[in-house]
């Protein structure tokens, strides 16, 4: 019998570790960190991305919860707003960075620029764990690149408010790259998963991946990453039971409806050109989706080192699924191209990603379709490639009146139609 239990225990094993879609025990990565390759990237990604919409470089401005809750808050409730979630969670790391500047006394009319360099980190710091060589990244200098030109508007790039959408991938490249292999780089990881899982809900939504990460590979470093990433999470559960409206549905899920709108939101809008029209991008988007999930199955199936990008498209379908969760009640939102485009960045982001390691290491004819993949997105991201530019909100007009610690009402920000109200301050205006 005991015979028969160890075979059992064997076979249960080998069964989980398969559908881990991850290697158990990735050969340990003995290359130095591409300081230099990855700092050409990071300057490439800000010049294509900062090219879409010059004026984010000469003419920083607040864009939405940048003004009225980040800026604000941090002026009026000091260290006290780390702790206060908005729109149902945390946001540490708008929080830490608002309540750096506001806090520390820099000018008024420094605060959108110094806003958006809060973005700029953010997006570098993707860049520089898609670069390292424990992530398994391939042609890293790609996916970089397809990350600036996949979004079709401004609304990820260059603001605060959206950068919890981009820090959200680095879960993905977490859970497949190599352990850390020194205690400062296990610290340094922890850290930067604390921070993320405390910005946004994504941490719930990356555990079950991280969990089975460290059931698979039974590491002191992947039991404390999948801890981390599990407290963060049960952090922002609580936050988000409490908070009114927290997912109760009137009416039932249209299912049918939710697939086609992803199919067109997330592969339509990828691949098939806007002129087509909202039905053909809708089923043809879910035809493609199915025909590239399928591909991926049986190329894991094939080659072990693939099983990482079921992964990934693990974590795209929780976001999707949490995306349609989110407007259970009414999906015609999502319907509208270019609108909300942020619920479906991470899944074309990790989708792309995906083609581009198919693309890079896998067979010749496999590859073949990977790069038509790639040459699909590359011609519908040349064609949205520029964008209209944004209205000058006067900044500088405005900032001199807070300064003074004025009151000052409807004060307009980006995008069109958003303003906020600044509620003055007494010790600035006693300063005058």
């Amino acid at each position: 019998m005991s015979k028969v239990g160890d075979v059992s225990k064997k076979i249960g094993f080998s069964m989980l570790r398969k559908l881990s879609f991850s290697e158990s025990k990735p050969a340990p990565t003995t290359s130095t960190y591409p300081w230099e390759r990855a700092g050409l990237a990071m300057i490439l990604v800000l010049v294509v991305a900062g090219l879409r919409r010059p004026a984010v470089w000469l003419s920083a401005q607040f864009w939405a919860e940048d003004a009225s809750v980040f800026f604000v808050q941090a002026e009026s409730m000091g260290r006290m707003a780390l702790t206060v979630p908005h729109a149902g969670y945390h946001h540490l790391l708008m929080r830490l960075w608002a309540g750096l500047w506001v806090n520390g006394g820099a000018p008024i009319g420094w605060m959108p620029t110094l806003f958006m360099l809060g973005a700029v980190l953010a997006w570098m710091a993707v860049v520089l764990v898609v670069f390292a060589p424990s992530s398994r990244v391939r042609w890293p200098w790609a996916v970089v690149l397809i990350l600036a030109v996949v979004s079709p508007s401004n609304e990820l790039y260059f603001n605060l408010t959206n950068v919890q959408w981009v820090t959200a991938l680095l879960w993905a490249f977490w859970w497949s790259a190599e352990d850390p292999r020194s205690k400062v780089g296990l610290g340094a990881q922890l850290v930067g998963m604390a921070i993320v899982g405390l910005t946004g809900v994504f941490a719930m939504l990356a555990t079950p991946l991280m969990a089975g990460r460290a059931l698979v590979r039974r590491t002191w470093s992947s039991f404390a990453a999948g801890l981390v990433c599990g407290l963060t999470a049960w952090v922002q559960w609580g936050v988000v039971r409490a908070s009114p409206g927290d997912g109760s549905s009137t009416t039932s899920l249209d299912l049918g409806g939710a697939v086609l709108v992803l199919g067109k939101r997330v592969w339509g809008t990828l691949l098939i050109p806007i002129g087509s029209g909202g039905a053909v991008m809708s089923w043809v988007g879910t035809g493609l989706a199915m025909l590239l999930l399928v591909g991926t199955i049986e190329l894991a199936r094939r080659e072990a080192w693939s099983r990482r990008l079921l992964g990934w498209w693990g974590f795209a379908f929780l976001v999707m699924g949490a995306t349609i969760f989110r407007f259970q009640d009414n999906l015609r939102p999502l319907n509208y191209l270019f609108d909300g485009e942020r619920y479906f960045f991470v899944p074309q982001a990790l989708v792309l990603t995906g083609v581009i390691q198919v693309a890079a290491q896998s067979r010749r004819w496999v590859r073949f379709g990977a790069f038509c993949v790639l040459g699909m997105a590359l011609a519908m991201a040349i064609t949205r490639y520029r964008l209209p530019a944004l209205p000058d909100n006067d900044w500088p007009t405005w900032a001199a009146r807070i300064e003074r610690g004025e009151e000052v009402k409807a004060i307009p920000i980006t995008p069109k139609g958003y303003d906020f109200v600044y509620p003055g301050n007494e010790a600035r205006r006693a300063s005058e």
